[in-house]
C-alpha cells in the first residue's frame, strides 16, 4: 500500500479509503504478502479488470493526444521523466547527463 500511494501520490489514509471503496464495488481484493505479513498486497478482480478494459479506449485516446500534441521525442522525455519521479526510471541515463531546458513558467 505504502508503494501504491507514493505512485499515485496520495497519502496512506487517502489511499486507504480508495482502496475501501474498490473493495467494496468488488473492483480489488487484499491479500497477504506471502513473504511479509506485515504488508497487504492489492489485486485486481474480474470485476476491476473488466471496467479497465472498459476505459481501457479512453486512455489510448488520451495517449494519442499526448503523443499528437507533444510530439514522439518530448512525449519520450516526459514519459522518461514521470517514470524517474515515480522511482523506476525508463531511462539507464542518469539526471544529470540529461540535456537541461529552461522552463518558463507564467
Amino acid at each position: 500500500m505504502s508503494d501504491l500511494a507514493i505512485r499515485l501520490f496520495v497519502d496512506g489514509p487517502t489511499l486507504t479509503k480508495i482502496i475501501d471503496r474498490m473493495v467494496e464495488s468488488a473492483e480489488v481484493y487484499r491479500g497477504p504478502d506471502p513473504n511479509d505479513r506485515r504488508r497487504v498486497l492489492i489485486f485486481v478482480s474480474r470485476i476491476g479488470a473488466a471496467h479497465f478494459d472498459d476505459i481501457a479506449p479512453l486512455i489510448s485516446s488520451i495517449e494519442r493526444d499526448i503523443l499528437d500534441r507533444l510530439g514522439a521525442s518530448d512525449a519520450a522525455t516526459l514519459t522518461s521523466l514521470l517514470s524517474e519521479l515515480l522511482g523506476d526510471p525508463v531511462s539507464s541515463r542518469p539526471l544529470s547527463s540529461r540535456r537541461r531546458e529552461t522552463l518558463n513558467y507564467k
